[in-house]
């Protein structure tokens, strides 16, 4: 009996009816009623889902010309394990909008573990919270990351030497004040700090790390075996895990790889949340290994803590590379096996789709027609564009029924495509079809309004964008209209 059916048993067995005592059963036919009623009564977690992921498409739509609902979009994927197309969404919005404005929202919608609420409430309560309890070290901490997530490194050592003095043996704030001063670009006081500390507490995790920078580089036999005596007394420390297995890699070559790689992993169980371990796992995978799936998984690991990463290559160039071959090779053994591109164009991955999408640029059969329209609504926008593309160079009017349905579509991103289409397809119809989509409260119709007049709408779309430069307010697309001629 299923969890739905047994409920339905209780709520259909009535106890004590009448005060007889008796228990009484529904028919047949009524217990089916009151079983389909009861099941719609139960919560739907994968249609909650569903609208929600429908809502963030349409705020995506609605607001095209802001980076905030790219980046949650983007979020969402990232939080359902779907990092490849998290990250697709990520690198246009940073294309678009610059890293001026992506940084910021990035660090707001991906916070970096442990990161407190950077608000002016979040800041005046933890403020509050301070003044009614000074010795409170885990309310200091969080102002201090509150200030140094801001920059505002005066205020975050301000609230540091406090901490350092309620807790002086706590090696996690001097090497946050030894990050602070690198920031600062002081290194003297920076290694000042941290040598003062290790002295202090010789057998503290400082004192091991300020032993092993001396030896690394000059004597690496005798870093090695200090690292080993390190992770006796540290054994969860994710750095010299890691650092152990990059020396291990040096002085044994080949035969310490499976070594290296233990300590490897055991450094990323241990350390998630640092990008330079997680890159260099991925590095290690790329370069030594050869191991293209792992060396993606850590390099995507090393993106989402920092869209900056990098080691020689940034982490999205590496990424992009990585999946690209993975992608290629994948894509033609499916066309060895004479999978037809019908099929291939309904895979998740989207680099695979994009490949065959290109197989369509010189002609489009009929049975195409409808899956490039289902990838019109694809989450990837590389994949959108290059649907909507193959539709409009091979379509003519017999695709009339369809456009005219696809300037109503529901959804907005499709809608939008559509009005490249039509221009291209309608010509001066298609003008005068798209032109009233340039007023629409929606930036992405606007936005692709406008770009498919100036693209494909010839003399007719120019003067009609010169008409509308008045009344368009939104920044961007003002200064667009302003280059029409």
């Amino acid at each position: 009996m299923t969890v739905i059916e047994k409920r339905a048993e209780w709520f259909f067995t009535l106890k004590r009816w009448f005060s007889k005592g008796k228990t009484v059963h529904f028919s047949g036919k009524l217990k089916t009623i009151f079983s389909i009623l009861l099941f719609l009564m139960l919560p739907n977690p994968a249609l909650a889902e569903e609208k929600d992921l429908a809502h963030l498409r349409e705020r995506l739509a609605i607001s095209f010309l802001e980076p905030e609902p790219h980046l949650e979009l983007a979020k969402y994927f990232s939080d359902h394990d779907e990092k490849l197309t998290a990250l697709y969404i990520l690198e246009d919005a940073r294309r678009r909008f610059g890293n001026a404005q992506f940084d910021p929202v990035f660090r707001r919608i991906f916070p970096m573990q442990g990161a407190p609420e950077d608000s002016p409430q979040a800041e005046e309560r933890l403020l509050r919270v301070h003044k009614e309890d000074p010795s409170a070290v885990e309310t200091i901490k969080d102002l201090v990351k509150l200030y140094a997530s801001r920059k505002d490194w005066q205020k975050a050592k301000k609230y540091l030497q406090k901490a350092i003095e309620l807790r002086p043996d706590d090696f996690s704030q001097i090497s946050t004040l030894a990050v602070i001063y690198q920031q600062e670009g002081d290194l003297q006081n920076s290694e000042t700090v941290m040598r003062e500390f290790a002295e202090k507490y010789p057998k503290s995790q400082a004192a091991y790390q300020a032993r092993i920078s001396k030896l690394i580089e000059k004597e690496p036999s005798a870093a090695k075996q200090l690292l080993e005596e390190a992770l006796e007394a540290f054994p969860s420390e994710g750095l010299f895990h890691f650092q152990l297995a990059l020396l291990i890699q040096f002085l044994e070559k080949e035969k310490g790889v499976e070594e290296a790689e233990r300590h490897l992993l055991q450094a990323a169980a241990f350390a998630p949340h640092v990008d330079q371990i997680q890159g260099g796992i991925g590095r290690f995978y790329m370069k030594v290994k050869g191991d293209k799936v792992n060396a993606l998984k850590y390099y995507l690991n090393a993106y989402f803590l920092s869209p900056h990463f990098y080691d020689g290559e940034f982490a999205e160039s590496r990424i992009l590379k990585l999946n690209w071959e993975l992608s290629e090779a994948e894509f033609q053994r499916l066309l060895r096996e004479k999978v037809g591109l019908e099929e291939i164009l309904k895979r998740e991955n989207s680099v695979i789709v994009g490949l065959a999408t290109e197989k369509l640029s010189d002609s489009l059969e009929q049975k195409y027609v409808n899956p490039l329209l289902s990838l019109m609504a694809h989450d990837n926008p590389n994949i959108r564009w290059a649907a909507t593309e193959a539709l409009r160079k091979h379509v003519d009017r017999t695709f009339d029924p369809q456009l005219k349905e696809l300037l109503i579509d529901p959804d907005l991103r499709k809608r939008g495509l559509s009005f490249y289409i039509a221009v291209h397809l309608w010509g001066s119809e298609g003008v005068a079809q798209v032109k009233e989509f340039l007023n629409e409260s929606a930036q992405l119709l606007r936005y692709d309004a406008l770009f498919a007049l100036m693209l494909y709408g010839g003399k007719a779309g120019r003067e009609v964008l010169m008409e509308h430069r008045t009344k368009e307010t939104h920044p961007f697309l003002k200064k667009v209209l302003e280059a029409v001629e």
